[in-house]
């Protein structure tokens, strides 16, 4: 983050004459150089990490059985209001209504199956409305590191792989915990039951 003229002095001063380390540690943090690149670094995390600005954590909230704002019916007005969905307060009565009796019935009820007890044809524009809040990621890290995993993926070995083969690859490699959750034995049996000469024709 350093100018390279300020870094190499620093360089100079204080690696090499390791004496006299701590007062080119002091000096450096004295001078110009270092505090444009602090305030440099502040700017870039302010601006990574900005609050909450269309509510949809607190959206999401609303929406999860176990959290302690399960329930409230104006957090879910910032997010319909920003991506233009119209979400009825019969169509949430009715939703909130159906999903209190499946918690109730369950002991562990996953986050996941609030969206499974949606249908789209019962609740259109709510489960419009799940979909943005499930797809949104809620920091930009997860996201860096989806495309750290493609440049991993992707080596100058498979520059010639499709795309279809990438986008296969990479959603193996992002659900690495749900892969490792699945019977190998059963999906072999499956692929083992396909027949096994192409058509070429």
């Amino acid at each position: 983050m350093c100018s390279p003229g300020a870094e190499g002095a620093f360089t100079r001063d204080g690696y090499q004459d390791w004496k006299h380390l701590r007062k080119s540690l002091e000096r450096h943090e004295k001078s110009e150089a270092h505090c444009k690149s602090m305030s440099r670094q502040l700017t870039e995390l302010d601006a990574r990490f900005q609050e909450d600005q269309y509510g949809i954590m607190r959206t999401a909230a609303a929406i999860l059985p176990k959290s302690k704002t399960y329930g409230e019916k104006d957090s879910l007005c910032t997010v319909c209001d920003h991506y233009h969905i119209l979400v009825g307060d019969a169509e949430l009565t009715v939703f909130y209504e159906q999903l209190n009796r499946k918690v109730a019935q369950k002991q562990n009820f996953p986050s996941l199956e609030v969206l499974d007890s949606c249908a789209s044809d019962i609740f259109p524009n709510f489960n419009k409305l799940l979909r943005v809040i499930i797809t949104l990621p809620m920091t930009s890290c997860s996201v860096e590191r989806l495309f750290s995993t493609v440049g991993r993926i992707k080596t100058s070995l498979r520059a010639s792989m499709t795309t279809v083969r990438l986008n296969n690859l990479s959603l193996l490699s992002f659900e690495r915990e749900l892969c490792d959750s699945l019977d190998y034995d059963e999906i072999i049996t499956i692929f083992n039951c396909k027949p096994r000469r192409l058509r070429l024709v």
